[in-house]
């Protein structure tokens, strides 16, 4: 009986506790989609900038989501011209 009892409190153990190699699997994941958000900051632009003029105003900058509030776009925004330009964009 007490063999029995050590045998499923290792199995048990086992199956709580995430395994080293499962939790390199998990780092990788999160590494590879921290990559993917981060992006290219001169093809984001360029698929924000809809009108095509180079820069990107504060509509076009809302196309970002919950990164383009209004507030990010006014410190980014460093020459106060109310429209970003490529450099200004890849600060972020």
């Amino acid at each position: 009986m007490k063999v029995l009892i050590t045998a499923i409190a290792i199995a048990s153990a086992t199956c709580i506790l995430p395994s080293p190699v499962l939790a390199a699997k998990v780092e990788k994941k999160d590494d590879k989609k921290g990559k993917e958000k981060k992006g290219n900051p001169k093809a984001s632009f360029k698929s924000l900038d809809k009108n095509g003029d180079g820069f990107l105003d504060k509509q076009e900058f809302a196309g970002l989501g919950s990164s383009g509030d209004p507030a990010n776009f006014t410190h980014l925004d460093l020459d106060k011209d109310g429209k970003l330009d490529e450099k200004e964009f890849a600060k972020k």
